[in-house]
């Protein structure tokens, strides 16, 4: 079972994580400068297939979320998902730092 699943072409809900290295939180992101949502197919996890920026909507807490935009659901399929932060001065970071969560993207039935 996915850690996340949406229906194809859908928006909502929300993509949203609270980043936690070893079950510990990653910290304050005040000074992250940009967070990604990057998503790779399970099949192939060397390609990436979606890119998209994320909004830090608690930084104290290293709470993040997503919003879906039309088109980024478009295919469905199982897609593997990490968070690559970069902070002010040039640092980066991905979590999970170990392992990868995963998406489920559900092909839906046609639009009535």
């Amino acid at each position: 079972m996915a850690d996340f699943t949406i229906k194809q072409n859908d928006t909502l809900p929300v993509l949203s994580a609270v980043l936690k290295v070893g079950g510990v939180l990653i910290g304050d992101l005040a000074s992250a400068t940009s967070v990604k949502l990057v998503l790779t197919k399970r099949t192939a996890p060397d390609v990436f297939v979606f890119v998209g920026t994320a909004v830090v909507v608690d930084a104290a807490a290293g709470k993040v979320a997503y919003s879906w935009q039309v088109g980024d659901t478009a295919t469905p399929g199982e897609f593997y998902g990490e968070w690559h932060i970069t902070y002010a001065g040039g640092g980066k970071r991905k979590v999970p730092t170990v392992g990868k969560f995963s998406i489920s993207i559900e092909a839906s039935l046609p639009e009535a």
